[in-house]
């Protein structure tokens, strides 16, 4: 068989091999919006929309593009002295007024070519209102100067939005619109001075660059049933897999302890405690050639068969998924998430501790790419119930 067919066929394997292990434990959907809860309330966190809700325009240049940044001298095409503004929309049609109580706006990737704030001044964020992305949006009126997202480069690159999303609300507004750029277009020094925002690809208007974080007020006690009964111990044994090609975690073992610290704090709300034993282990080279290909179950052969304890991996990555877990007692997590990492590794938990996926709400840990950590009294009823038989 020629080598180039081998190869195609064998990734088909390897795919299909992931889809019948991960199944509907696996967690890798991309999240749009996530909530969480604090002593004063909720946080719900709203990522930018994507695709052609936003991206670029220049000034006296005809064109536009995907691509979010901001500065001058993008290219050799651009005119002297021209500047580029980035625009960017996020739903907040599941925030009532009721709820309304501060908003923050966030940047989370940010990459700078040249001096942009030496030469052109401080960031700054401007509301605007738009149906649908265009190249005409650079001379657009705005609907009011919003706030400063950073002065220099080593700023936070967030400000707070607060009175403009309380506006919006009031209106019953279900679209927020904003336009990031430096006070002065250009600086005709013939440099590029750039600010990007982008996690993967410069030119594409990516989900989750920007957030949007507000949080609101607690118009009413919410909370889940207090469990009196005694705590619940877990044996959870904690490999990092360290030298063993391309499936070697990139976390040491410090990293993954913290991991697992705050995956505790999820699951103290159902009175389980997980007694944690962490190491460092190499794979053979078969069982770390499946595991590349999908084959996890391999990973059964390099523990000892304790049926009482759940066996975490810490690897590189799963093809796809945030973490997946293999009924009784294997988990594993992949260095690379879309989601709070240790809010993965409570996730996975979940699912040894016979949890399913839940549609209810996105606050909810068995939500499904989502950051949720709310367990429900009946998945607390039903965890204690699995971790007694594990006793």
């Amino acid at each position: 068989m020629k080598k180039w067919l081998f190869t195609i066929l064998f990734t088909a394997i390897a795919a299909l091999l992931v889809g019948m292990v991960g199944g509907f434990f696996a967690t890798n959907e991309a999240s749009t919006n996530d909530t969480s809860k604090n002593s004063n309330g909720s946080v719900i966190t709203i990522f930018n929309e994507g695709g052609t809700a936003g991206g670029h325009t220049p000034r006296g240049f005809s064109g536009m593009g995907s691509g979010l940044f901001a500065g001058d001298n993008l290219n050799p095409n651009f005119p002297e002295g021209d500047g580029v503004q980035t625009f960017i929309t996020f739903d907040v049609s599941q925030i009532t007024d009721s709820e309304k109580a501060s908003a923050v706006l966030r940047a989370n990737d940010i990459k700078i070519n040249g001096t942009p704030f030496e030469d052109l001044g401080n960031l700054v964020v401007d509301a605007v209102s738009y149906d649908v992305f265009s190249r005409d949006l650079w001379d657009s009126s705005i609907v009011g100067s919003v706030c400063t997202l950073a002065t220099k480069r080593t700023d936070a690159y967030e400000c707070d939005v607060s009175s403009f999303i309380q506006q919006i609300l009031a209106d019953g507004e279900q679209k927020v619109q904003f336009r990031i750029r430096f006070e002065s277009a250009g600086d005709s020094d013939g440099e590029q001075d750039m600010v990007f925002f982008y996690m993967r690809d410069s030119n594409s208007n990516e989900v989750g660059v920007f957030e949007l974080e507000i949080t609101t007020k607690i118009e009413k006690e919410k909370t889940v049933a207090i469990i009196e009964s005694e705590e619940l111990h877990i044996v959870v044994n904690v490999y990092v897999v360290k030298d063993s090609g391309e499936i070697s975690t990139r976390r040491d073992v410090e990293e993954v302890r913290q991991l697992l610290v705050r995956s505790q704090e999820i699951w103290n709300a159902a009175g389980i405690v997980l007694d944690i034993s962490i190491e460092e282990i190499e794979l053979t080279p078969d069982v770390a050639l499946a595991v590349a290909f999908g084959n996890f179950r391999e990973l059964y052969s390099t523990f000892s068969t304790d049926n009482t304890a759940f066996n975490i991996f810490y690897v590189k990555g799963l093809l796809g998924p945030n973490g997946i877990a293999l009924p009784p007692r294997l988990a594993l997590v992949a260095d690379i998430t879309s989601v709070d990492d240790f809010r993965a590794t409570a996730h996975e938990i979940g699912h040894l501790l016979g949890l399913v996926h839940t549609l209810e709400s996105r606050s909810r840990l068995m939500f499904g790419g989502a950051n949720g950590r709310d367990l429900s009294n009946e998945e607390i009823n039903s965890t204690r119930a699995w971790a007694s038989a594990l006793q």
